[in-house]
């Protein structure tokens, strides 16, 4: 498995077609949609670093502490999140 690009990424939404930026570089090209839909859909592409960063931060402090059904429930669904983003 390869690492996936760090953040901080930026997004270009002025373009005809935004895109998800990292140090220039396009990251990610967002479209098909109405404009607004499409400006959202780059905002979230380009929070994605910082999202999986704190779910993983997440799940390791309350991994251990979670004794509530509905708790460890969601810790999982959170493992499954990562797991999804990391490995497909």
């Amino acid at each position: 498995m390869s690492e996936h690009t760090p953040g901080p990424w930026d997004a270009s939404l002025n373009e005809t077609l935004p895109t998800a930026r990292y140090c220039g570089a396009i990251v990610a090209r967002v479209g098909c949609g109405e404009v607004e839909e499409i400006k959202t859909n780059a905002r979230l592409i380009t929070a994605a670093p910082d999202l999986l960063d704190i779910l993983k931060r997440l799940v390791m402090y309350y991994e251990n502490s979670a004794t509530q059904p509905e708790a460890k429930a969601k810790i999982r669904d959170a493992k499954a999140a990562i797991a999804k983003a990391e490995e497909g």
